[in-house]
């Protein structure tokens, strides 16, 4: 019972943020961007076991997941970026975190904060975001958004994500949005009548 159009977007934009950073921030494993993918598309797979702590009972779901082509530890990544993709941010300090290395919590931080704008920006899981393009600028990341309609809700959550964002990566984020909308299909279609 996930919302697949809204983990689809969110796929989407988290991998495209990825590809268009990743040099500058060492991302360019392969498997960093698998492990984002794949946590896009199920970070609300908990849901229906609860909503509450949904984040959490996703993690449990895809951590004893028997996900063919996915060693354990990769399933461990996805699992765990699924579970920071909202509420507690991945610190040193977590306990289920104690075991990560500092390279593996560091590979973590980027991906949940990639990933938590990514959501952000389809917070209303309307999917007004067309795309995004971001532009590395000092001391910033200026992100560029096309949009379907308005997103306040979206900028408003994304302001929000943006401060543990600046932590991971040491730039702040900037987000532009579209001087206009592009009507929405459904919102077309009704103008059309």
């Amino acid at each position: 019972h996930v919302d697949r159009e809204h983990a689809e977007r969110v796929e989407a934009d988290a991998l495209a943020l990825l590809e268009q950073v990743a040099v500058d921030w060492k991302l360019e494993d392969e498997g960093a961007a698998r492990a984002l993918s794949w946590a896009a598309l199920l970070h609300e797979i908990g849901i229906d076991i609860a909503h509450g702590h949904f984040h959490k009972h996703g993690a449990y779901v895809i951590e004893n997941a028997d996900l063919p082509g996915f060693p354990d530890r990769e399933r461990e990544l996805v699992a765990t970026v699924a579970r920071y993709h909202r509420r507690s941010l991945p610190g040193r300090d977590r306990r289920d975190l104690e075991a990560l290395s500092a390279a593996e919590l560091g590979l973590v931080r980027k991906l949940v904060a990639l990933l938590r704008v990514a959501d952000a920006l389809d917070r209303s899981h309307q999917q007004p975001v067309r795309s995004l393009r971001a532009a590395l600028r000092r001391g910033t990341v200026e992100l560029r958004l096309a949009a379907r309609g308005p997103l306040e809700l979206e900028l408003w959550d994304a302001a929000r994500e943006a401060r543990f964002f600046q932590r991971v990566f040491s730039r702040r984020l900037v987000l532009v949005p579209p001087r206009r909308f592009l009507p929405s299909p459904r919102s077309a279609a009704t103008m059309g009548r």
